[in-house]
């Protein structure tokens, strides 16, 4: 029997981008966002540094300029992705305050309640790929925002599609895609963050970078 050839570190880091692109766009297609088939390069015969370079330039950041958007916000009209953008975080926090606004019990209940069953959902599927820097992101998030700001972020993101589903826990770049989309719906600017001023990028830069010790890289390509 022929032995398997052994990946490049580059097909390896290629996998985990395009991967990662993918459930990106994924995400967004199902909340209204429009793009053209040919925005995720083919995969060139022989995979080197600069066709990783190329994928890591695709950031969600850059495929949202590349994108446009339509949704009942829109009354069904195709505007711009940024424009969608506006609208989406227009409408979170109008029911952030709504929710805040209607509430009868008592905030740190709710925010405990809406934590706890998050953790619970996770403990269920611990054999994940992803287990351990999902935990890792949510002691974080609750460290540095609280209680009250963490859950308005689950309840707000789970209301857009942003489930802890089999696929995110047991997905590494399942897993990404849902923290870094996730962090939309956190209600803040900017925050302190080991003695730092951090806008929401910047912090979720950072805190994507010191949890990245967590990527499985055995996993076949």
């Amino acid at each position: 029997m022929a032995k398997k050839k052994k990946k490049s570190k580059y097909e390896q880091t290629y996998k985990k981008e395009r991967r990662r692109i993918q459930s990106f766009l994924r995400s967004a297609r199902k909340r209204g966002y429009l793009f053209k088939e040919d925005v995720l390069p083919k995969i060139p015969k022989t995979i080197t540094e600069a066709s990783v370079r190329r994928l890591k330039k695709l950031t969600p950041k850059e495929l949202y300029k590349k994108a446009e958007y339509v949704s009942e916000e829109t009354y069904g009209e195709i505007v711009s992705a940024s424009k969608g953008r506006q609208l989406e975080r227009k409408k979170s926090a109008e029911k952030a305050k709504r929710t805040r606004e209607n509430k009868t019990s008592d905030d740190s209940f709710f925010a405990r309640v809406i934590i706890s069953n998050w953790y619970a959902s996770l403990e269920v599927l611990r054999d994940g790929q992803a287990y351990e820097i999902l935990k890792s992101w949510m002691d974080k998030i609750l460290d540095t925002y609280g209680n009250q700001k963490t859950a308005e972020m689950l309840q707000e993101g789970a209301s857009r599609g942003l489930i802890l589903t089999w696929e995110v826990v047991y997905k590494y770049d399942y897993a990404t895609i849902y923290m870094n989309e996730m962090l939309d719906y956190l209600p803040f600017d900017n925050v302190q963050y080991e003695g730092e001023t951090l806008t929401k990028e910047e912090f979720n830069r950072k805190l994507t970078e010191e949890l990245e010790k967590y990527e499985d890289w055995s996993e076949p390509i």
